[in-house]
């Protein structure tokens, strides 16, 4: 089984793949773009984020359906992917996760991060547009919402586990609070 994150940018993405590492799947490191290219990191560990020694290089000019073909079985990418129902049949090898977060949460990650980067935040309309072009995936996928995950919803994690192996293979609790606990590309305190 391959698996696929559609996210929200600042939703939890990274979250949702540590708890995916937790169960069991292994991270390509693919955050494949909409249209073509995508980005790579190539140092995705542990040891190396604890560092602040992962990189990421972008390869542009392969189209989003080629680059699935990249995604193993039992791994998963991630991307916050536009819906295209034309899409859809190119999932079909996958089980799909539908990442969201409320969006006012979303801006202020946004502006904290952007801060440290020293780049402007998109404006409320741009949060507006972009939901609209990734929230219909929401009725293709299996949905996590940032909230579920921060506040430990183990039925969630159980009902995730249920939507991918059939069954509950692990202890949910375990699995989110390893999850939380691991560093992540996206954490400030990663960055710094």
């Amino acid at each position: 089984m391959k698996v696929f994150i559609i996210s929200h940018p600042k939703s939890g993405t990274y979250l949702c793949s540590n708890i995916l590492i937790e169960l069991g799947f292994k991270q390509t490191g693919l955050h494949l773009l909409n249209g073509k290219g995508y980005y790579k990191y190539d140092l995705f560990d542990e040891s190396a984020m604890k560092q602040n020694k992962f990189k990421k290089y972008r390869k542009i000019g392969v189209s989003l359906i080629d680059n699935l073909k990249l995604i193993d079985e039992k791994s998963f990418a991630v991307g916050h992917i536009h819906y295209n129902k034309a899409l859809c049949s190119h999932f079909q090898a996958f089980k799909l996760l539908y990442v969201s977060r409320d969006n006012n949460e979303r801006i202020e990650s946004y502006k904290r991060m952007n801060k440290e980067f020293g780049r402007n935040c998109p404006s409320s309309s741009q949060f507006e547009s972009e939901n609209k072009m990734i929230s219909p995936w929401s009725n293709h996928a299996f949905n996590l919402s940032f909230e579920d995950m921060i506040n430990k919803n183990t039925s969630k994690i159980d009902d995730l586990q249920i939507y991918l192996f059939n069954e509950i293979k692990y202890d949910s609790y375990n699995v989110i609070t390893h999850a939380l606990n691991k560093p992540s590309i996206t954490k400030s305190s990663i960055r710094k």
